[in-house]
């Protein structure tokens, strides 16, 4: 019986391209949106209409990420109201980066 542990490069490939991958990018990313949606400031002025709530606008999409030539499947956590570089840079908030912290976490 071998004590070693021999890589094999094209099954991590395989495996990193799967749609269980995929899966599993996803849920971890929907932690940080979790994350988000609770500590997103709020301003706690009436919404105008048709203005997105920065803290309402948190999504999670699937992606495929290259690295070093290698393809494999990942998510982005993204806002998509249209003053979220405003509340992220501007205000100082960094809500998406410090969801990062959070990801990492589990929590």
């Amino acid at each position: 019986m071998s004590n070693s542990f021999d890589r094999s490069r094209s099954l991590v490939r395989d495996l990193a391209t799967t749609a269980a991958m995929s899966a599993a990018m996803v849920a971890t990313a929907k932690v940080g949106q979790n994350w988000a949606e609770g500590n997103a400031p709020r301003s706690g002025l009436p919404k105008k209409p048709g203005t997105p709530v920065y803290a309402d606008s948190f999504e999670v999409q699937a992606v495929d990420v290259t690295v070093d030539g290698q393809t494999r499947k990942g998510a982005a956590l993204v806002n998509t109201a249209p003053h979220a570089s405003a509340v992220e840079w501007v205000n100082g908030a960094h809500i998406l980066a410090r969801a990062v912290d959070a990801i990492e976490r589990g929590t």
